[in-house]
Parts: C-alpha cells; structure tokens; sequence
C-alpha cells in the first residue's frame, strides 16, 4: 500500500554494524550500535546468531525477570506501520530460552524485549545469543502484509487508480486488517466493491508472480512508483529506498513479505467504510 508508515523502514540501515565497547543498561534506550535488519533481505530467514550490544532490565520479580536486548543484527521484525512484530525465542550461551514478547526499533537500534525464568539467564554485552523467529506468525504476517498491497492493486483494476483513491495507511494484523484511501466513493460503489475486490483479488492470486524486494537509487524509485505518482514526501531526495513490486504496483515497504503472489493463498474483501473523505476498505485472509 503506499504510504503505510510501514515502509518507513528502509533497508540503507541494513549494513552490519561494528560492535563497539558496547555495555549493559539498567534504565534507559541509548544503545550506541546500530542493529543490521536482516528480515528485510528474505522473508523465510527464521534462525540467526547475533550478539548482544546492550541490555536494559525492565522488572525482576521473583523468579522470573523481564529485560530488553539489543542486538548488532536481527531477522525479527519490529512493529510499525500496521505491521505486528514477530514472535519467538532467544537462546542464550547458557542454555536459557528467552520468550520474544515484543520488539520495536528506536532510532537505528531494534530492541527484543523478552521474559526469562530468573536473572541467571540474563545475557551481557559481546555475549552470543541465537534467534528463532515463530514461522507460523511470520508467515501469517507476510500474507497479510502481501495481501494489503494486493488490494492496491486490486483496486487500480477496478477503476480505482491511485489519483482517484490515494492510500495513505494500513493495518495489517490478524484481528483487523484494512488499508484507508484518501477520497470518496458513492453509497452504490461502496456496496458493490467489496464482491468485485474480491473476485479481482482471487484472479491476482491464482495467476501469481514473484514479490520482488529491493534497495534503488532515489530517482530510479521514483520512477518505478508512478502510478502511486512517484516517491511519498518522507523519503529524503538521495535516500535509497527498500521497493516493494507486487504484480505492477510498487512503493517503498520495509515490511515482511510472500516470495510469490500465489503464497497469499486467498483474500476476501470484508468491507468498504466511506467517513470523512476517507474510504477504508477491510479484508481478512482466506484459504483457497
């Protein structure tokens, strides 16, 4: 979809970053190592070896303790732009399982807050730690994710171009799930779209084609996001942008997504709210 916050992720920070005299925190945010975003190069990388540049505890009650880890790369993905995070587990050098409860990027640094049983599992600074990213919740968001772009294009063709109906955000969980369009339709278009969508949407899936992801240049992004009438506002001249292209439509996307349309297996438009200038229009995944 594309404006969805979301993309606001861009991969120009996916370099590894050096490890420097990183430390251990007991309040506060201010790791000074950036994090590499490794979900951003493939969608299916569910395990990794990363180590661990600061340490922020949060609570420790009892026998179990609560504390946030960041990492020099991750393949877990942080929630933004409508997009939940991934889920998962953290085995420390000791032989702990940490449980992923939440992640979210601050700046350039990814934080993994997790919950173990008891400060003895507590990693420290330059301590190794391996990643395990839940497949089943991965997968579930990358075909939601897929799906709300799918739906851009799905309303393109149905004469619903991208200067009619501007996206300009998305929700994309497994409870909700909807992209918002900037601009009116008529009481009988809102009726009858949802049907045609959705048809629309299962004729894009059974002919499928390859979800390409890739770094561009500023002008070469540009140029491939015409018909959403080039790059949005908050992606800086010069920038090098992640793109998103998904059958013929592209934008920039930092989010997780299916390798092939086909992948999405199914959508169904459940709804189309106009209030306030604004068209929502609701979906859910199905399985065909």
């Amino acid at each position: 979809v594309a404006a969805h916050s979301s993309r606001q992720h861009q991969s120009s920070s996916a370099n590894t970053p050096s490890v420097s005299s990183p430390s251990r925190s007991t309040s506060g945010l201010e790791c000074r190592v950036g994090t590499s975003l490794l979900y951003l190069d493939d969608t299916h990388m569910l395990t990794w070896n990363a180590t661990v540049t600061d340490v922020v505890v949060v609570a420790e009650e009892g026998m179990g303790s609560r504390f946030k880890l960041a990492l020099d790369a991750t393949i877990f993905y942080p929630a933004g732009g409508g997009q939940p995070c991934d889920t998962g587990t953290i085995a420390t050098k000791e032989g702990g399982r940490l449980q992923v409860r939440d992640v979210k990027k601050v700046g350039e640094v990814v934080w993994h807050e997790v919950e173990g049983d008891g400060a003895a599992e507590l990693p420290r600074a330059n301590d190794e730690v391996q990643l395990q990213v839940d497949e089943t919740t991965r997968m579930l968001h990358a075909r939601l994710h897929s799906a709300g772009h799918l739906l851009d294009v799905a309303m393109i063709r149905a004469g619903f171009p991208h200067d009619v109906l501007v996206p300009t955000k998305g929700l994309h969980t497994p409870s909700q799930a909807y992209v918002e369009y900037k601009g009116k339709i008529t009481p009988d278009e809102a009726s009858s779209l949802p049907a045609t969508l959705t048809s629309i949407l299962a004729e894009l899936v059974r002919s499928g084609g390859v979800v390409r992801a890739e770094e561009m240049s500023y002008d070469a992004a540009n140029v491939a996001c015409a018909s959403m009438g080039g790059l949005p506002g908050y992606i800086e001249k010069g920038a090098t942008p992640r793109i998103v292209t998904m059958v013929d439509d592209a934008c920039p996307c930092g989010g997780t997504h299916v390798v092939d349309v086909r992948d999405i297996r199914g959508v169904s438009v459940t709804g189309v709210r106009v209030k306030k200038g604004v068209t929502r229009v609701s979906y859910e995944l199905i399985d065909e």
